[in-house]
Order: structure tokens, then sequence, then C-alpha cells
């Protein structure tokens, strides 16, 4: 009896816990509903300051670069000279630029088939093994059906092929 009373007081306690920990949960839980809205609105508000913080700096830097555009005429004037040499060091340049994103695309193109390459070649070698041991194994049941010697068999099979 003794044993019975100290399980029943251990499984009380255990429900007691359960029962606390529901009343944290439902507590915390209204917790973060009330608090949500709140914290919803404040980021609202610091994002649109941000926001507009951005576009105010964007409007200064396109003023500046706008103050900026009759200076360049006079550096163009500069470079008129050669202005087949400027188009041929861009248009080099961009062909580089292209050969580099297209290598750059076939190297992440071959880094994704990798795996599947892979284990496509292991499955293709466990085949390639498979069949060598079937091809074995059916020329030695053909050997011991015909009674001849494994290598006559193996000689009728190759001038098969």
């Amino acid at each position: 009896m003794r044993a019975l009373d100290q399980v029943v007081a251990v499984k009380r306690e255990e429900l007691m816990t359960v029962e606390e920990q529901k009343e944290k949960n439902t507590k915390m839980e209204t917790q973060l509903l009330t608090k949500q809205p709140q914290t919803g609105e404040g980021n609202m508000e610091d994002f649109s300051k941000k926001s507009q913080n951005l576009e105010e700096r964007l409007q200064s830097l396109e003023k500046q670069m706008s103050n900026m555009s009759p200076a360049r005429p006079a550096k163009a004037e500069k470079n008129a000279e050669h202005p087949s040499q400027k188009d041929e060091e861009l248009q080099k340049q961009n062909l580089k630029l292209v050969s580099d994103t297209e290598l750059c695309l076939q190297l992440e193109h071959a880094t994704v088939d990798l795996p599947r390459v892979s284990k496509k070649v292991t499955y293709l070698e466990e085949s390639c093994k498979a069949l060598k041991s079937g091809s074995a194994h059916l020329q030695t049941r053909l050997s011991h059906m015909s009674g001849a010697r494994p290598e006559a068999v193996e000689w009728r099979t190759r001038s098969m092929n």
C-alpha cells in the first residue's frame, strides 16, 4: 500500500507541473498576441522613416549627378581624339565579361550536375558487374548442360558476338 501511495503522489506532482506549464503557456501566448501589433506598428514606422531617408538621399545624389553632367563634355573632348580605340577597349572588356559569365554559368551547371552524374556512373558500374556475373553464371550453366568444357563454351559465346 505504501508503494501505491508513493506512485499516486508522484503522479499528482506531475499533473500539477503539467497544469502549471499549461497556465504559463497560455499567459505567454496572450502576451505575444498583445505585443505583436505594437511591434509591427513600430517596425512599420521605422521602415517608413528609413524609406523616406533613402528617398531623400537618392534625390540629393540625382541632383549631384545632374550638376556633374555639364562638366563631363570637357572630359569627353579630351578623349575625342581616340574614340575608336576607346570603343575597341570597351568591346574587349565586354567580350571578356561575357566569356567570364559563360564560364561561371558552365561551372555552376557542372557543380549542380556532378552528384547526379556520379550517381549514374556508380549505378552503371554496378549494372556492369551484375551483367558480368550473370554472364559468367550463364556460361557455367551452359557448360554443365551441354557437358562441354567451360573453355569451349566461352569460345562459342565469344565467336557469336
